[in-house]
């Protein structure tokens, strides 16, 4: 009698949503191969596969639309989306059909985090204004043009958004918001976010308005992130937010781009930052007189971070400052690996000991690999 073929071992349900998290870098093809293997696998596949879609072009989001009005009870799985469409400029415009399904997908319900992108950017509170905010909690629209071959960019109109009171009114419940390469246009009369902790601006020009008019209510938030082409675009953002903020604030970024000699933003009309826990500048013009001001209003920092070909802080300036306990909390430092007189001089081997010495005897790690590798 012929010997029946060897079976393989099956494996147990229970264990493949275990295996689907062992790795976090599954792509979509992967998703669906998976799905075939066998009908235990379709529920948790789509359960994360519909999680967040990315759609980068119209014709996706009315494939997407098409498939959630045939089969809806898989728009209860998609918890949030990232819409990057752009116009095929054939002449032939955009079908009511596209429209339409944007409109279905950013109206789907529990929505928790949006992403709008591509032609969505453009005048993008025409966007929001559909999405059903009730259960938003993270926002962001980003401007970027899409690049094409040899790396030409994509015509496109700028990105944009017209901030009001009705937009702040509906995203009530939101505690994310980033915007990104955009034109902005504040409102002065607008109504609070009152749950909003964190706020990113990255690359934005602000045409009207102050940044702080984004809401009147500012005790919550706990990160804020600039990244400008130079501090002269946002110095005064931050520091009329700052005296929103401030008391509350625990982690603030600033990372200037374009590398120039301007006023310190910390002086001394700035108000005190007591909550301050972490704060990152890169590309700011820092001199002595600005740490001893950093020290006076963010005395309770465990985390400081000064970057930049622009900062005229000496070694032995840095090993008093530190050596003084104006940062008696201070447990992390990054500082550059020279000085610029002007120009940039990068420290030798002793004036890089002083602030290592200064780091080690109060107990600070100095996060800086250049020095670090020549000591």
């Amino acid at each position: 009698m012929a010997a029946h073929p060897p079976t393989l071992p099956r494996i147990v349900d229970d264990l493949i949503p275990v295996i689907l998290e062992s790795n976090d870098h599954w792509w979509p093809c992967d998703y669906l191969r998976l799905a075939l293997i066998s009908s235990a696998w379709l529920d948790p596949v789509r359960k994360r596969l519909y999680a967040r879609p990315i759609i980068a072009s119209y014709r996706a989001c009315t494939l997407l639309a098409r498939t959630l009005a045939e089969q809806p009870h898989l728009s209860t799985l998609i918890r949030g989306l990232e819409l990057r469409p752009f116009a095929e400029y054939n002449g032939l415009g955009l079908a009511c059909r596209d429209l339409e399904s944007i409109k279905l997908l950013l109206g789907l319900d529990r929505l928790e985090r949006v992403s709008l992108g591509g032609d969505l950017a453009v005048r993008a509170e025409r966007w929001l204004s559909v999405i059903n905010c009730s259960s938003l909690e993270e926002l962001c629209i980003d401007g970027r043009q899409q690049r094409l071959a040899y790396g030409c960019l994509r015509y496109q109109q700028p990105a944009s958004l017209t901030w009001s009171s009705d937009l702040s009114a509906k995203l009530g419940q939101c505690t994310k918001l980033r915007l990104s390469n955009i034109e902005l246009h504040i409102s002065s009369s607008t109504l609070p976010i009152p749950r909003l902790t964190e706020l990113e601006i990255e690359r934005a020009y602000i045409l009207s308005g102050q940044l702080h008019q984004l809401s009147n209510d500012w005790s919550n938030l706990r990160h804020l992130s600039i990244e400008a082409r130079c501090t002269s675009d946002f110095d005064e953002h931050i520091q009329a937010l700052l005296s929103h903020c401030g008391p509350s604030l625990q982690s603030l970024h600033y990372d200037v781009r374009d590398v120039r000699l301007d006023e310190a933003m910390f002086h001394d009309s700035l108000g005190s930052c007591s909550a301050l826990r972490e704060l990152r500048l890169n590309g700011l013009d820092i001199n002595l007189g600005t740490l001893s001001s950093i020290g006076q209003r963010c005395g309770n920092l465990e985390q400081l971070s000064v970057e930049g070909r622009v900062v005229r802080v000496t070694s032995n300036e840095w090993a008093a400052f530190i050596g003084s306990g104006a940062l008696p909390l201070l447990q992390q430092l990054k500082t550059p690996p020279g000085t610029h007189a002007p120009p940039f001089r990068y420290w030798s081997e002793p004036m890089g000991r002083q602030v290592f010495d200064a780091c080690s005897e109060r107990g600070i790690k100095l996060a800086n690999a250049f020095l670090r590798s020549h000591l």
